[in-house]
């Protein structure tokens, strides 16, 4: 009887840390998706196309991506029903954000080719962070990685705040761009680290 229930802990365990690894390694391509996406986005304006649009389509385009990717991953997630369900109903949080950097504030502020190359990555932290803080408090995540990168990317996002305070011209529209590209990698390596390293602890256990 003790056999069996030991066999039942482990299997438990692997399942676990299973889980764990393979959402660390979907931290490490969502950061080269987006990251793919922002850098086009960054070389169609150097190239002369300075569509606002371009910021907010390809953000659209690597969402989809992303999205159809982590589909294919869940295949190898058994979760829950319910926490499945939850996850995939908190991903409209994610929006909010969005619709507000995009859709409503422009309709209210005058605002330059600056805003529309940047706020995609406070608006990813905000939106990153509020899906964070409703799925991860019943998940089978060791690390809170949502709620760790939407906080981090919201307190870096405070670097923007000089630059915006510069003579705007196209080196410091493209260098801030790179700039938050460059952050939004760094958090998402993290997170994948973090991610990874702490699903040890479910075999420490």
């Amino acid at each position: 009887m003790e056999e069996a229930e030991k066999l039942a802990d482990i299997a438990t365990k692997l399942e676990r840390f299973r889980y764990n690894v393979i959402a660390s390694l979907m931290w490490a391509m969502f950061g080269m998706v987006f990251g793919s996406a922002m850098l086009f986005a960054g070389a169609m304006q150097l190239i002369g196309i300075t569509e606002r649009t371009i910021y907010p389509a390809m953000l659209i385009v690597a969402g989809v991506i992303s999205g159809l990717l982590s589909t294919r991953f869940e295949r190898f997630i058994p979760l829950e029903k319910s926490i499945r369900k939850r996850w995939h109903l908190g991903l409209l949080l994610m929006f909010i954000p969005f619709i507000i950097s995009y859709a409503l504030l422009p309709q209210i502020l005058i605002l330059g080719a600056f805003y529309f190359s940047i706020v995609w990555y406070p608006s990813l932290g905000a939106g990153l962070l509020l899906y964070g803080i409703y799925v991860e408090r019943n998940s089978q995540l060791v690390v809170r990685n949502l709620t760790f990168s939407g906080a981090l990317m919201l307190l870096t996002s405070i670097v923007l705040i000089p630059l915006s305070r510069l003579e705007i011209n196209d080196q410091i529209i493209l260098g801030s761009n790179l700039l938050t590209i460059s952050m939004m990698i760094a958090i998402y390596l993290a997170a994948s680290l973090r991610g990874f390293f702490g699903a040890q602890k479910v075999i420490q256990e």
